[in-house]
C-alpha cells in the first residue's frame, strides 16, 4: 500500500523510532522545501532531488539508510545555490549518519552539510562542508561561476563556498 499525503496535509508525526522494514521507497517533497526528522530512523530506498531542499535531523540521532540511497541537488546559476541542505536541527550539536548501502551503490552529489557524524567514511563527490563534520570527504569543485578568476571568490566554487583548508 501507499500513503499520499493530500494538498492540505501539513504534517505527519510518528511518535516512535522509524522503519520502513525494507519495504517501499521514501521521498520528500514539501511545499516549503524543509523536512524535519526526529528519532532514530531507519529508511530504506530514499530519495531526494529537489534542488535547494533542507533536511533537519535531531542532534543526537541516528539516521540509517540502506538500499538504494540518492540524495542529489542541482547545480549553481550564478549566485544561487541549489545545493540539498542537510543541517542538525541544534546547530552546532552533531546527528548521525549510517550509510550501509555500500560505497559506489548510493548517490550523494550537490549537497551542504553541517554537524554531521558519518559512522562510516561517506563521500560527497561535489558538495559544501558547511562544518563541523566528522568522517567525510567531500570535494567542492570550480565551476567559474564569479565575475573573477580568484580562488577566494565564493560564487567561483560549487555551492558558492569557498573550500576550507585542510
Amino acid at each position: 500500500s501507499r500513503f499520499t499525503a493530500t494538498p492540505s496535509f501539513q504534517e505527519l508525526v510518528l511518535h516512535a523510532d522509524f522503519d520502513n522494514n525494507g519495504i517501499g521507497n521514501v521521498l520528500f517533497n514539501s511545499e516549503d522545501g524543509v523536512t524535519n526528522l526526529t528519532g532514530n530512523a531507519t529508511i530504506h530506498n530514499f530519495f531526494l532531488t529537489t534542488p535547494d531542499y533542507e533536511i533537519y535531523f535531531q542532534a543526537g540521532k541516528t539516521y540509517t539508510f540502506n538500499g538504494s540511497l540518492k540524495i542529489q541537488g542541482a547545480p549553481d546559476h550564478g549566485a544561487e545555490e541549489y545545493y540539498i541542505k542537510m543541517r542538525s536541527q541544534t546547530l552546532g550539536s552533531p546527528w548521525y549518519l549510517n550509510i550501509e548501502t555500500p560505497l559506489g551503490q548510493y548517490t550523494l552529489d550537490k549537497i551542504n552539510i553541517s554537524d554531521a557524524t558519518a559512522l562510516i567514511y561517506t563521500e560527497i563527490p561535489i558538495g559544501v562542508d558547511a562544518g563541523n563534520n566528522i568522517n567525510f570527504y567531500i570535494d567542492p569543485s570550480w565551476d567559474g561561476g564569479g565575475a573573477d578568476a580568484l580562488w577566494s571568490t565564493a560564487n567561483n566554487w560549487s555551492g558558492n563556498a569557498v573550500p576550507a583548508a585542510s
